[in-house]
């Protein structure tokens, strides 16, 4: 499969689900996956099955919202949305959950991410975006890596987004623009 990326998430949440994502690559029907990883998926099959897939993009999907892998609400992204505003975050125990994910991701993939998005966009929330940009920016990053930003292109996407679920695209879109905009803002820095 050649040109855009086509994106799987949440690979690591159930089986069920991992079986959907592992017969669509076969299908050759998208060529990206984003993982939720947690120790249990380090001996899975069903990793195996990603690793051995050329030409496939695996990112990691941040997760701050479900204990895998039982599936347990811990935290819903409108809280810790709710939270930032608040500063009730803790942001050393956030940016430790982000290097634990991003160091377990390494150690099953043996490869640092292609990319990194959020389950539930929340790595685009203003504390957890600057907890995350921290850690990437403190190592050298792979020349392809990028970090994925929910912000449609256009004002008719918008709207298209905000008759599908209401407004909390809106704030969603709002901070995926400003997560660009720093993160095109660090790539000119860098170059």
């Amino acid at each position: 499969m050649t040109g855009p990326l086509i994106i799987a998430d949440d690979f690591g949440l159930c089986e069920k689900h991992d079986n959907v994502i592992i017969e669509l690559i076969k299908q050759k029907k998208i060529n990206a996956v984003s993982v939720m990883v947690h120790p249990d998926l380090k001996s899975s099959r069903r990793i195996d099955l990603l690793k051995v897939e050329n030409n496939l993009s695996i990112g990691l999907h941040l997760n701050l919202t479900i204990l895998l892998p039982k599936n347990k609400i811990t935290n819903t992204s409108t809280r810790l949305l709710l939270n930032n505003f608040l500063v009730k975050n803790n942001n050393k125990i956030i940016a430790q959950k982000i290097q634990f994910q991003i160091n377990l991701f390494e150690e099953i993939f043996d490869k640092f991410p292609d990319f990194i998005d959020g389950h539930e966009h929340i790595h685009i929330f203003p504390n957890i975006f600057r907890a995350l940009t921290k850690i990437l920016t403190s190592r050298s990053l792979p020349s392809k890596f990028w970090v994925r930003s929910p912000a449609p292109s256009t004002l008719s996407d918008l709207y298209r987004e905000y008759q599908n679920a209401g407004i909390k695209v809106i704030i969603i879109s709002f901070f995926g623009i400003l997560a660009r905009k720093k993160l095109e803002d660090r790539i000119l820095e860098i170059k």
